[in-house]
């Protein structure tokens, strides 16, 4: 099986990674690791107002479930989605980003049709072109939406890891890829 890398090559898919992402992608019905080699940080996080960046186009991972029962976002196998309430669920599709600090980011982009999914999918969208910075705009009444606001200063493209999205993504969860309905995140999660 090819896997794409950031930079556009191809190859097998490499050995470092032990099981693959597969069964984390959510069907259309229904952290922070350090890589030894390259010494990589990949961070899973949502976008701060300090952060420029740039969203590569084409790489992307989901749709997939994720919970945040406190400051660490976690993502679920398919297998275990089932077993925690819709409602602490969130789907949405891993975005490859860099920042103009030079950071590798995965950013969750959320799945709905409501104002606020859908405008920060138009922002990330800008933000695949130029660099910017991704900020909320509160209109009252729980009403907003998200602008992509380009820099001032338009610099050179971004160098984006050689890692294939799966790499990066294992590379950003570690421990916090969820395979099990026992993991603890699920029993606290329902009480247990």
């Amino acid at each position: 099986m090819d896997t794409t890398h950031a930079n556009g090559g191809t190859h097998s898919a490499l050995p470092t990674i032990t099981t693959s992402l597969a069964d984390f992608v959510i069907k259309p019905n229904v952290a922070n690791v350090e890589n030894e080699p390259t010494g990589l940080k990949v961070i899973c996080r949502k976008l701060t107002k300090l952060d420029f960046v740039m969203v590569h186009p084409t790489l992307k991972l989901g749709p997939v479930a994720l919970v945040t029962p406190d400051r660490e976002m976690y993502m679920l196998s398919s297998k275990v989605v089932g077993t925690v309430e819709e409602a602490q669920l969130t789907y949405a599709v891993l975005r490859l980003a860099v920042s103009r600090k030079g950071e590798t980011l995965i950013v969750p982009e959320r799945i709905g049709t409501d104002g606020w999914a859908s405008s920060f999918s138009d922002a990330i969208t800008k933000a695949e072109s130029i660099w910017a910075m991704i900020v909320s705009r509160s209109e009252g009444q729980g009403k907003g939406h998200y602008d992509a606001i380009p820099a001032a200063r338009q610099t050179e493209p971004p160098v984006w890891p050689e890692q294939t999205m799966e790499e990066l993504v294992t590379m950003a969860f570690g421990p916090r890829l969820i395979r099990r309905p026992d993991h603890p995140v699920l029993r606290a999660l329902r009480g247990e």
